[in-house]
């Protein structure tokens, strides 16, 4: 089934943008009509995706995202913000997005943003020294169903992420050119990139430098020996990789539809078939 995407935006290229590249990824594209009342357009389809572009914002309110969160009929709504100014990215999560899209924007990076939702395999880049323990961990990591992109240095880490928009990246506490700490310090200055989760893979397990990774950044720090199994859930529970096949099943049960929502889209992330209820008796 095809996902179903609905732009609100009072500028027409904007929406020729998005329209184009969403129909590439087979996502069926409703407009907006200005003279429609947007809560009324949201509440009578059920839309997967949501495209909403400043000017809406501007005109609307900050506050708009969080009022559509609060409707009745949405259920796991992914909901985008676009915008040409980049500092929109660091105010998605404060204004309920789930991610941004800065305009103009990359084939590449608008498709990053919808892999979850499509089924595609997610992206790690792997930065390592040419020689090095993380290959078997890379090939594990590869039988999971991740498609792993290989850099070699913090620079041509730099190239890549921007080139692939990665859902993870790992990076080796010592690379050729840089520290990966430093190499975390780059990634978050950079609008497109900050939101990315940074893991280091280290040997040196001293409180100091594990301290000095987290306060840099880093999402978690994986020790040595790299190829572990809980090592590589640490990976599963930071960046789902696609289920194929049968997906298992949650049920979520809480009288908020809000908290509802919020707990169903962590376990879609992680794979799950969920249902929700507003009790026992309905679930």
């Amino acid at each position: 089934m095809k996902a179903k995407a609905l732009v609100l935006s009072a500028n027409e290229l904007v929406s020729r943008l998005i329209s184009t590249a969403a129909l590439q990824l087979e996502i069926d594209i409703t407009y907006w009509d200005n003279k429609e009342n947007i809560f009324k357009v949201i509440s009578d389809k059920k839309y997967d995706i949501l495209f909403i572009d400043e000017s809406i914002l501007n005109a609307n309110g900050k506050g708009l995202i969080l009022k559509i969160r609060d409707l009745d009929s949405i259920d796991n709504l992914f909901i985008v913000v676009s915008s040409t100014n980049n500092n929109f990215s660091r105010m998605t999560q404060d204004l309920g997005a789930d991610a941004f899209l800065p305009i103009p924007f990359s084939k590449m990076k608008f498709n990053s943003l919808f892999r979850g939702i499509l089924d595609q395999s997610r992206v790690i880049l792997m930065v390592s020294n040419p020689v090095s323990e993380v290959t078997d961990f890379a090939l594990s990591l590869t039988d999971k169903g991740y498609e792993v992109v290989q850099a070699y240095t913090g620079d041509e880490c730099m190239i890549l992420t921007h080139r692939h928009f990665p859902d993870l990246i790992i990076s080796e506490l010592k690379l050729a050119d840089m520290s990966g700490i430093d190499l975390i310090r780059k990634i978050k200055k950079t609008n497109l990139a900050s939101r990315i989760p940074v893991l280091i893979l280290t040997d040196e397990s001293s409180a100091e430098m594990i301290e000095e990774c987290f306060n840099s950044g880093a999402r978690d720090v994986i020790l040595k020996p790299y190829n572990t199994e809980s090592n590589i859930t640490k990976i599963t529970t930071t960046v789902a990789p696609v289920k194929k096949g049968r997906k298992e099943k949650a049920l979520i049960i809480d009288d908020s539809l809000f908290v509802r929502n919020m707990i169903s889209k962590m376990f879609k992330k992680l794979g799950f078939e969920v249902v929700d209820a507003d009790n026992g008796l309905n679930g």
